[in-house]
């Protein structure tokens, strides 16, 4: 649920994991995010389990099925948007800084 950024030429900045839900006598992360950095492209994303109703609203589909139109027509005017997972998690991906088509290479990387 999250894209290789290392591999995309990304540096971490941020990293962090929140423990909190118990399955099976485990303790599972909830929420996880990472801001990300590349030159002068500044990227937030954040994965979270039962994500909320502002999430869901910025819900644009499955990585998969996202189109570079489609993320476009999404980012008009905002400055993030939402993947849904099959497990009960969404992706928030935030563009601090840079162009929705940098956004578009994460998801596109995701795809293949």
């Amino acid at each position: 649920m999250i894209p290789d950024f290392s591999s995309l030429g990304y540096t971490a900045e941020s990293e962090l994991v929140n423990l909190g839900a118990r399955f099976g006598g485990e303790t599972a992360p909830v929420w996880f995010g990472g801001v990300y950095t590349r030159g002068d492209v500044r990227i937030r994303w954040t994965v979270s389990v039962g994500a909320d109703k502002d999430a869901w609203d910025t819900c644009i589909g499955r990585p998969r099925e996202v189109t570079e139109e489609g993320l476009n027509a999404a980012m008009a005017g905002e400055n993030r948007v939402s993947l849904f997972f099959d497990l009960p998690a969404m992706a928030t991906v935030s563009l601090e800084e840079g162009e929705v088509s940098d956004v578009w290479e994460l998801i596109r990387s995701m795809q293949e």
